[in-house]
């Protein structure tokens, strides 16, 4: 039985069902929560191996590139905010992208809107660090020797909706620093919008389609 950390955003937050489905039985561990991005992702990567050592796999299922997570002391709160998570070293406030969850809440739009820097020409700059954690992830695993894959919930150079594309961020190409090798080449929206998924919501595909996605990619996992 293998020890398999899966990571996401909302859209992952069933992946070890979806696993243990397609992959079968083995110790699966998903620190997957709603409205987080790839600063999140990355953050809660490291600090798993910190804390409970090496594994035999990881998936990463990366986020909106638009998305600004804030990292506040253990003992700071938000009131009538459901985005939130204590770890071991923060309190986690998600964003939920540009037009996310954090416009909903008067304490975050009056107290935060500072970091989020979306509004104008820094929306560049925010995805350029949006990558650069989903580097550090990538570059984390291959020194750890921790067989990994990685995608996004997205096509982030083709994003499928106007939504998305608005909320969460798009690009033209990845940057040359940037590994791909192991990337699945194929997204889950993707593959749930192609077999006819209707995606309700506009974000969140059906568990169906998702456990298809990882039967499709089957072969690439070394589970």
């Amino acid at each position: 039985m293998k020890k398999i950390l899966l990571i996401g955003c909302s859209n992952a937050m069933n992946l070890h069902k979806s696993f243990e489905a397609v992959f079968g039985k083995h110790e699966y561990t998903n620190l997957s929560m709603a409205g987080f991005g790839n600063e999140y992702i990355c953050s809660r990567l490291f600090e798993h191996i910190e804390y409970e050592g090496t594994l035999d796999f990881v998936y990463l299922q990366f986020s909106g590139l638009y998305r600004i997570d804030v990292p506040f002391a253990k003992k700071f709160k938000i009131s009538d905010y459901d985005y939130t998570h204590s770890t071991k070293h923060f309190n986690w406030v998600a964003s939920g992208g540009l037009r996310g969850s954090w416009m909903g809440n008067e304490y975050i739009k009056t107290h935060l809107i500072g970091r989020m820097p979306l509004f104008g020409t820094e929306a560049s700059g925010q995805v350029s660090r949006s990558l650069q954690n989903i580097f550090s992830a990538i570059e984390l695993l291959k020194k750890m020797q921790i067989p990994f894959k990685w995608t996004s919930y997205y096509d982030y150079l083709n994003p499928p909706t106007q939504w998305i594309k608005d909320n969460d961020g798009g690009m033209d190409t990845f940057p040359e620093w940037l590994d791909t090798s192991d990337h699945l080449g194929d997204t889950p929206y993707e593959h749930a919008q192609k077999e006819g998924d209707p995606i309700p919501d506009h974000v969140h595909y059906s568990e169906k389609s998702e456990r298809n996605f990882f039967k499709k990619h089957k072969d690439k996992f070394s589970i």
